[in-house]
């Protein structure tokens, strides 16, 4: 697994970079429902290879910049994560391979079932602006 790897797919991670950047737009009046649908259809069409470099770039996005995690809860129930912004002294192409190098054993369908979550979606936005892909 290469950054050029990611770099060649560079047109498919701005597809769903951009769907996801829509469902986080609030302003936008968009059926939430069918971009999701339409960025599930994206990845079951994408072969386990891929999926696995989508992933790595999400984790990229999720841990690169030592985000930290609390037991707090909101009036509501729900909790949340405060991020720290680190700096990152790694090149793109040695955090593709620090994280992408263990991802090997996972299965197409649990990588989907990953992607597809919406509390993942912002780590993959992160993940293309610290490897430089936007």
């Amino acid at each position: 697994m290469t950054y050029e790897t990611i770099v060649e797919l560079k047109p498919l991670l701005l597809r769903i970079y951009r769907l996801i950047k829509r469902l986080e737009d609030s302003e936008q009046n968009v059926d939430e429902s069918l971009l999701e649908k339409e960025i599930k259809t994206i990845l079951e069409q994408q072969d386990r290879e891929t999926l696995i470099l989508l992933k790595t770039v999400t984790l990229v996005g999720r841990h690169e910049r030592g985000y930290v995690y609390t037991n707090y809860k909101n009036e509501d129930g729900s909790s949340f994560e405060q991020a720290i912004k680190i700096k990152i002294s790694d090149c793109p192409e040695q955090l593709v391979q620090k994280y992408g190098k263990y991802l090997i054993y996972d299965k197409k369908e649990d990588i989907i079932n990953l992607l597809v979550r919406k509390w993942i979606q912002p780590s993959f936005i992160e993940g293309m602006q610290i490897l430089k892909l936007t």
